[in-house]
């Protein structure tokens, strides 16, 4: 908290006035951040002629990147969820709200380009929704540690995912 307030140029009664802990400042940001990134990639999910996949990854990750990718901080927060009680569910439930936005928008995908019945299309998506979370941390992750990562590079790499 103490780098919270001194980052924030706040006083710390001007921090606790509004948030009772890191936790719940966390939580307030988590969700601010995947409010505005939920309801600007519903549209792209559902657009017609809607995105293949690999577009559609790399609008997300090109929008999150710009959001949240900052000092690592993302990373810093999963982290601690692996040992913070209190902060894993938060992280689980943003973690399932986005594989839920995927789940969605390849359900919408495999009916629209592949002529699958709804039932069968959204059995497909939960399979794949989790990989496509996966290749997002993975992103995640690579553009915030390696100093030279290849951002381009990678969102090109997206279009060799088969679905």
């Amino acid at each position: 908290m103490a780098d919270i307030i001194a980052e924030s140029g706040l006083s710390a009664g001007a921090i606790y006035g509004n948030f009772k802990n890191k936790d719940d400042l966390i939580d307030v940001s988590v969700h601010g951040v995947l409010d505005r990134l939920l309801k600007w990639i519903d549209p792209i999910g559902s657009s017609d002629p809607i995105l293949e996949p690999h577009e559609f990854l790399a609008a997300f990750l090109r929008n999150i990147r710009q959001d949240i990718v900052t000092d690592g901080l993302l990373l810093q927060v999963w982290a601690e969820a692996v040992t913070d009680p209190d902060l894993r569910p938060m992280v689980a439930e943003t973690l399932t709200e986005i594989k839920a936005v995927f789940a969605s928008y390849l359900t919408h995908w495999y009916t629209q380009t592949r002529g699958l019945p709804t039932e069968a299309a959204s059995e497909k998506a939960d399979k794949y929704a989790p990989v496509l979370l996966g290749t997002c941390q993975g992103f995640l992750v690579q553009s915030a540690i390696v100093p030279d990562f290849n951002t381009e590079g990678y969102l090109a790499g997206l279009s060799m995912i088969a679905l």
